[in-house]
């Protein structure tokens, strides 16, 4: 039921930390950051009811937004845990599985797609969207996203990495799925997701972003700040954004 429950954290810097424990506080993060966007989704939908509304356009950009953000993250977990490390090895493998046996993950890129499909119709035809059908439509996704996506976290042991990777091997591994996710992600919406769906009371450290690119942040935020005020925080200032 909805709202989803959030991941315990660390307001440590996880920059400083064993990267065979940071990977879990990592992931936890990014999957918190996806919960709230899944929530807020759900909360609007109880008062952007139809096609009427005055931020309808905004909100199906919105939804498009989160929607994106989690097949990005479900492909960037899918490239991480299944990719062999130097020693030839992949964490999958060391989880027993926990990826690759879990048959929630498929089902939930297709109702991915289908969020997908409905949103692009209903910012077609705005006179069919009903904010009761797409609740539903997120209904139908809630066990698939904690079993398929959520629970992973809790099979992510350091102790099982450590004994398969050095420090430096597993920092290696999440430098390059980051730096992944950058290249194959739209940046323009990958860097204001994560700082607008990151409640900074938690950790001030996360998401670790270089200067150049928070600086960056107003730019790329400003052509469609009005689809950004609908997120929890701003982007910019990490301040709580007013409900429309």
């Amino acid at each position: 039921m909805y709202p989803l429950a959030l991941l315990p954290v660390v307001g440590d810097d996880l920059e400083k930390m064993d990267s065979r424990t940071a990977l879990r506080y990592q992931n936890t993060f990014m999957k918190n950051a996806l919960i709230r966007g899944l929530n807020n989704v759900y909360e609007y939908a109880g008062s952007i009811v139809d096609g009427k509304h005055k931020s309808f356009k905004e909100f199906m950009e919105y939804n498009q937004v989160v929607r994106e953000m989690i097949q990005l993250h479900i492909d960037g977990d899918n490239l991480f845990f299944t990719t062999p490390g130097p020693n030839k090895i992949t964490i999958d493998r060391i989880l027993g599985g926990a990826w690759t046996s879990n048959p929630h993950r498929i089902k939930l890129k297709d109702q991915l797609n289908s969020w997908d499909k409905r949103v692009e119709s209903w910012s077609k035809k705005p006179d069919t969207y009903r904010g009761s059908e797409l609740r539903s439509l997120l209904d139908g996704m809630q066990d698939l996203v904690v079993k398929g996506l959520i629970e992973l976290i809790h099979s992510v042991k350091p102790e099982l990495l450590a004994k398969n990777f050095s420090a430096e091997e597993m920092q290696a591994m999440i430098d390059d799925n980051i730096a992944w996710l950058a290249t194959k992600g739209n940046v323009l919406l990958l860097l204001p997701f994560c700082t607008s769906h990151h409640d900074r009371s938690t950790s001030k450290f996360w998401p670790s972003i270089a200067p150049e690119g928070l600086k960056a942040i107003p730019d790329m935020t400003k052509e469609n700040s009005s689809v950004w005020s609908l997120a929890p925080f701003h982007p910019v200032k990490f301040t709580k954004n007013p409900k429309v």
